[in-house]
C-alpha cells in the first residue's frame, strides 16, 4: 500500500523486495503527489532528482517511464522540469513518423531504437503514451499553487467563464 509506505522512501519497486527502478519511482512519486505530499517534501525532491538524472544516464527509450516522469516533474515545476521537458519534447517530435503511410503521425516502437516496452505493447501503446506525454503540461491544471497557477485561477474566475 503506497499510502502506508515509509514516507522517507525515495525509490520504489513494482513489488516489495524487488529491485527499485526509475520507472516505478516516477510512478510512485506521482501517486504520492496526488495523495497530498507537499511540493517541498524532502523525499519527493530527492526522488524527483533521481528520476530526472536517469534521463541523462540512459540511452534506452522507455515511453512508460517518460510519461510518469513528465507528470512528476511538471507538477514540481523546478529546474529539472525545464531541462526534462525540452529534451523529451524534442525527442518525441523528432521520432514521430512523418510519412504518408498509415503509420504517419504515430511513433514506431522499434525505431530509431527499440523502446523498452515496444516489442510487447506495440505501436498503439507507443503512440498513446507519446501523445499523453506531450500533453502533460497543458492537459493538467497545476497540482501545487504557484505564482503561475494563480494567473490560471484568476482567468477561470473571470465573468463569462463557467465554473463546474
Amino acid at each position: 500500500n503506497l499510502a502506508a509506505a515509509d514516507p522517507k522512501k525515495i525509490t520504489y519497486s513494482y513489488q516489495p523486495g524487488h529491485e527499485v527502478s526509475p520507472v516505478m519511482t516516477a510512478e510512485a512519486l506521482v501517486s504520492r503527489q496526488l495523495l497530498g505530499w507537499p511540493r517541498n517534501h524532502p523525499a519527493l525532491i530527492k526522488g524527483a532528482g533521481r528520476v530526472a538524472a536517469h534521463l541523462e544516464s540512459t540511452q534506452q527509450r522507455n515511453i512508460y517511464y517518460c510519461y510518469y516522469a513528465t507528470q512528476l516533474l511538471h507538477n514540481l515545476k523546478n529546474k529539472d522540469w525545464e531541462r526534462w521537458n525540452l529534451r523529451v519534447r524534442e525527442e518525441l517530435i523528432k521520432t514521430q513518423v512523418k510519412d504518408d503511410t498509415c503509420a504517419g503521425g504515430s511513433w514506431d516502437p522499434s525505431h530509431p531504437s527499440p523502446d523498452h516496452w515496444g516489442g510487447i505493447a506495440g505501436r498503439l501503446f507507443q503512440t498513446s503514451l507519446s501523445v499523453l506525454t506531450l500533453e502533460v503540461y497543458y492537459r493538467y491544471l497545476p497540482l501545487y499553487r504557484t505564482a503561475d497557477s494563480e494567473g490560471l485561477e484568476a482567468a477561470a474566475a473571470e465573468p463569462g467563464n463557467k465554473k463546474k
